[in-house]
């Protein structure tokens, strides 16, 4: 999934929808990296490197959006521990 404007707008709001952006980052990561998993394990290395490439990309928008976050003093309370790879 890519971000649209009117998401990216959405997150810019508040510091609430910002966090809330991490955590939908955060399960896209997961997602991915399992159907990635799994696709590499049916045969397809086309489809699963591209879902490996989609999870990096959200894996360093989730850096980003932490790093905006503790530039701005707002401390994530997402209840995720698991760090985007």
């Amino acid at each position: 999934m890519t971000l649209r404007r009117d998401q990216i707008e959405w997150a810019c709001a508040d510091s609430s929808a910002l966090i809330e952006l991490v955590g939908f980052g955060m399960d896209e990561v997961v997602e991915l990296r399992e159907l990635a998993e799994h696709e590499w394990d049916r045969g397809n290395a086309e489809i699963a490197q591209h879902l490996e490439q989609e999870a990096s990309a959200w894996g360093h928008t989730v850096r980003l959006l932490r790093a905006a976050l503790a530039a701005a003093g707002i401390e994530e309370h997402s209840g995720r521990h698991r760090r985007a790879s």
